[in-house]
């Protein structure tokens, strides 16, 4: 009877924990929504108490340094990148896109050799990526290249992404080619 009664137990416990998970996803879901939207106080304020509940939750942190990174904020939002990526203790992220995020927002910091560390690893976790991921991380990197001076692996990333059906990667071609 006891084993039964801490069965049960068990089980209401998982469902309310798989029932708070289900909320913040929502919640966040609505927050991200929100963002793009350009309604940035909204969603921060949904992110906050989230974070407030769960310090470490992957999602919310990333979520957070968007919003950062949207209102103008992009060394908050490098410091929040790494922060969640951080607390992943090395595992790959479970949005490979933070690596492409936290690369874009070191290039235009002009810290080039962060940015292309991060776009490598972005890279070489290109397989996780939906395509939209993919053009604009492959457009990131031709676009670090063409600031570095390097047309060779500008074009080669810019014609990736232009097979990977990105509009804007042939219009860069043609600014790199002239």
């Amino acid at each position: 009877m006891k084993l039964r009664l801490i069965c049960s137990a068990l089980l209401a416990l998982a469902a309310a924990s798989a029932a708070i998970a289900d909320s913040t996803d929502a919640a966040l879901d609505h927050a991200n929504q929100l963002r793009q939207a350009h309604h940035l106080a909204e969603a921060q304020a949904i992110i906050s108490p989230i974070l407030a509940r769960d310090p470490n939750n992957f999602r919310a942190i990333y979520d957070e340094a968007l919003v950062q990174g949207d209102q103008g904020a992009v060394a908050s939002a490098i410091v929040t990148l790494n922060r969640a990526i951080n607390s992943l203790h090395g595992a790959v992220a479970p949005d490979v896109t933070i690596y492409n995020t936290l690369g874009w927002y070191l290039m235009q910091t002009g810290d080039y050799k962060d940015a292309e560390h991060w776009f490598s690893v972005a890279y070489s976790n290109r397989g996780a990526m939906k395509s939209p991921s993919l053009q604009k991380l492959l457009n990131n990197m031709g676009t670090l290249y063409a600031l570095e001076g390097n047309r060779s692996a500008a074009t080669r990333y810019f014609n990736e992404a232009a097979t990977a059906g990105s509009p804007s990667a042939n219009a860069n071609l043609t600014k790199l080619i002239g």
